[in-house]
């Protein structure tokens, strides 16, 4: 997985990912059934991708769909519902965030927190 700069956008995400896959706009647009226009609009910044577009670019250019749903300031919406069922997860991001954990911290509590609960199926896809 690529470490992004902060600085740099979802668009120049999206944009290095297409380039590094050798793809032109045109290209990328017709496998994620998109017209050119729309991806240029969202790799330029002018327009908001939904979480469906942004799980087949994920796809399509093997980034890690959780760096771009950050990116785009979006939580997945398995996430969100997630946090609306259990607000005592919300209080456990704010802690993070209050002791400033870097990802190092995070990756170690993703690790432990692979112990607790029921996995879901898909729960190895998690795991970055």
């Amino acid at each position: 997985m690529r470490e992004w700069q902060s600085d740099e956008t979802l668009g120049d995400r999206i944009r290095t990912g297409r380039a590094r896959k050798r793809l032109t706009l045109r290209q990328a647009a017709d496998a994620v059934k998109r017209s050119p226009s729309f991806l240029s609009d969202v790799e330029n910044g002018r327009r908001a991708p939904s979480e469906d577009l942004l799980v087949d670019l994920a796809a399509l250019l093997e980034l890690d769909l959780d760096d771009l749903m950050a990116a785009a300031g979006r939580l997945p919406t398995d996430v969100s519902d997630y946090l609306r069922n259990t607000p005592e997860a919300g209080r456990l991001f704010r802690t993070l965030s209050s002791r400033r954990v870097d990802t190092d911290g995070v990756r170690k509590l993703i690790e432990q927190a692979g112990s607790l609960g029921t996995p879901e199926p898909d729960a190895a896809n998690l795991e970055r």
